[in-house]
């Protein structure tokens, strides 16, 4: 005679046992999801080390192709044709497996600048040259002069975003250092000697006996407590912004 309470922690036991496969299931698929991520990551990573050393120029020679850095990946890609400048931007339909081809990923024209004044690089002077390969950090972003309005000077900047902006008078130095985990720390000096902190979107009167511009800003603005403050030295950037900082 079949006990009905036997069948009934049978079914139990059955439920409990299905749960724990279910979840144990989930568990090693989300672990084979996330390994294909890192490892989807990783190769992608390679890819972008790799493009970075195989393609850089420091000049405009007939065309040249430069991708701007973000954090240890690519903003954007600029291609510049003599005096024609395009940049592009990953399109919705851009696939990890384009990364093999940078014109493809990058496939979505954002702007394109004619005859620009000015053209300066945004290039990478390391400390330890050695540790990099040749070219590490070339057009890292640029900074484009363009057509001026009746009173003030245009610059088009382009680095892990796009904005324009005016200033009083001509900039006459412009400085793209990586730091951290290949962060652009772009800074612009004009005539008058105020500096642009391009990133933060801030500007002040440099003295020349202070540090490098950036790092006298990030210095002035940072407490021993970990907190932040805003020195009344530092006036916000008035910018049009053309294209916003992306992700992958």
């Amino acid at each position: 005679m079949i006990n009905i309470n036997n069948l009934y922690f049978i079914d139990f036991i059955d439920l409990i046992y299905n749960k724990f496969v279910n979840i144990k299931t989930k568990m090693l698929s989300r672990k084979l999801k996330k390994s294909k991520q890192k490892e989807t990551l990783k190769n992608m990573h390679f890819k972008m080390q790799q493009y970075k050393q195989e393609h850089f120029g420091d000049k405009i020679i007939g065309k040249s192709q430069y991708m701007t850095h973000d954090n240890g990946t690519f903003a954007f890609r600029v291609f510049i044709e003599k005096n024609n400048i395009k940049i592009f931007k990953p399109s919705p339909n851009s696939q990890i497996e384009d990364w093999n081809n940078i014109e493809i990923y990058f496939n979505l024209l954002v702007i394109s600048i004619n005859n620009p004044l000015k053209v300066f690089f945004g290039i990478h002077i390391s400390e330890y040259p050695e540790k990099l390969p040749d070219g590490f950090g070339y057009g890292n972003s640029f900074l484009f002069e363009i057509e001026p309005t009746s009173f003030k000077r245009r610059y088009i900047h382009v680095g892990i975003e796009i904005f324009l902006f005016e200033t009083p008078c001509e900039i006459i130095k412009y400085s793209s250092i990586l730091r951290g985990s290949d962060c652009p720390c772009p800074y612009a000096l004009d005539s008058e000697n105020r500096a642009y902190i391009l990133e933060e979107k801030i500007s002040y009167f440099w003295n020349e006996k202070m540090k490098d511009p950036y790092v006298e800003y990030i210095y002035t603005n940072y407490k021993k407590d970990g907190e932040w403050k805003q020195s009344v030295m530092f006036s916000k950037m008035d910018v049009i912004k053309i294209e916003k900082r992306h992700g992958f």
